[in-house]
C-alpha cells in the first residue's frame, strides 16, 4: 500500500535503527514491490552487520519474488 514507497525511501536514512526498522515492516508486510527487494539486495552490502542479517532475513519472507537478490546473497556466503 502507501507505507512501501515511505519505507523504501526510509532505507537510505542515515540512522541505523531506522533503517532496520524499515526493513524488518517490509519483510513483515508482505510487500510485493521489486523496487524494496533491489533496495534490500544494495543493503546486503552495507558496513553495517546487523542491515546485512537483516535485509537478509527480509529477503527470505519475499519468498521467490526475491530471486533476484540470489547471485548477492550467494557472494555473502
Amino acid at each position: 500500500g502507501d507505507a512501501v514507497p515511505k519505507l523504501i525511501k526510509i532505507l537510505n536514512d542515515d540512522d541505523p535503527d531506522v533503517r532496520i526498522a524499515a526493513i524488518r515492516a517490509l519483510g513483515a508486510i508482505g510487500c510485493t514491490d521489486s523496487n524494496a527487494v533491489s533496495k534490500l539486495t544494495k543493503l546486503l552490502n552495507d558496513k553495517d552487520r546487523i542491515i546485512r542479517k537483516e535485509a537478509v532475513r527480509s529477503l527470505g519472507r519475499f519468498g521467490a519474488l526475491a530471486k533476484s537478490a540470489v547471485p548477492a546473497l550467494k557472494k555473502m556466503l
